[in-house]
């Protein structure tokens, strides 16, 4: 399997493989190369919202929610 996507018409495709063949006993079967590994929402979210802008956004909607 092959990565397709083109961005624009016109385009060549980028064809960088997606799996690799394996074979598991007598028979030969198509694997990720790079496997997906679960991530953690909690560590995700936190990381988000300790960007720069988004911490000041949030500053500042405290602020008019306090002096509402």
């Amino acid at each position: 399997m092959r990565y397709t996507f083109r961005q624009f018409e016109g385009d060549s495709m980028c064809r960088t493989r997606l799996t690799r063949p394996r074979t598991v006993g007598d028979v030969e079967i198509q694997v990720p190369i790079k496997t997906f590994l679960a991530f953690s929402f909690r560590e995700y979210l936190a990381k988000l919202v300790a960007r720069r802008m988004h911490a000041c956004f949030l500053d500042q909607s405290q602020r008019r929610w306090r002096d509402a």
